[in-house]
């Protein structure tokens, strides 16, 4: 027999965003079987250890070391559950280097997608967070009052909410996969995703912690999410 979904006078917000989801899913391949997700941010890049927005640089000496430490970290956790595991990363160096450390013989899926880019600079990027103190201190402030919906000016600029609608289809293919993923991805999308799966208020995502080095652990089941942190262990560098 066939199923359908009817959905009637659905005018606001979450209704709508629940027709929307169950419109690009099929909704018996949301399940609840145990897996893994890790979520980790790469390993400093030049332009970040500089505090300039956006760019594409590559690992320093320190992100090397973080992500060495990530690939002995995922071996252990790999073969204290299923074996294997499917790597998600954006296109940009730091992610590609960071993922170059995971064994692949563990992998069997690596996905590269610009869904998974850092939040869109615009006409900001290229900046340290000083100069758009001194030069831009209205958009500062703005973004200080309401970074959920503040939108960097110009082409390619981005608020987290837009980031949060991009991220849409990842979520959908996670909540369908069985296999543990480790997702390798910027602090901006790190806490979008990981807001979405623990259930975190949308206006304290841009707020939620992220640590350098560190590993987040989630658990998706029925009543919700488990997350544990893990310090991956490396040697700090001065860059």
């Amino acid at each position: 027999a066939g199923e359908k979904v009817l959905a009637r006078y659905c005018q606001n917000f979450i209704p709508s965003q629940i027709v929307s989801f169950l419109q690009v899913t099929n909704v018996f391949n949301i399940h609840v079987h145990p897996r893994k997700i890790w979520l980790v941010r790469p390993g400093p890049n030049k332009n970040g250890v500089r505090g300039i927005l956006g760019g594409d640089e590559e690992l320093t000496d320190e992100g090397h070391a973080i992500a060495s430490a990530l690939g002995t970290f995922m071996e252990s956790a790999v073969q204290d559950n299923k074996g294997y595991v499917d790597v998600w990363l954006s296109p940009m160096k730091r992610a590609m280097q960071t993922a170059e450390y995971i064994r692949q013989d563990h992998v069997t899926r690596t996905v590269t997608t610009t869904l998974l880019n850092e939040v869109g600079g615009g006409d900001f990027a290229g900046y340290t967070f000083e100069e758009l103190e001194a030069e831009f201190p209205q958009h500062v402030k703005a973004r200080r009052t309401d970074k959920l919906y503040y939108r960097y000016p110009g082409a390619g600029g981005e608020s987290y909410m837009d980031l949060i609608f991009r991220l849409r289809p990842v979520v959908i293919e996670f909540e369908r996969k069985k296999r543990d993923c480790l997702v390798i991805c910027s602090e901006s999308v790190l806490r979008c995703l990981m807001g979405y799966f623990t259930g975190v208020d949308a206006d304290d995502v841009p707020h939620l912690p992220t640590k350098k080095g560190v590993v987040f652990e989630l658990s998706p089941h029925r009543d919700g999410c488990d997350i544990k942190q893990f310090q991956l262990e490396f040697e700090a560098h001065s860059e």
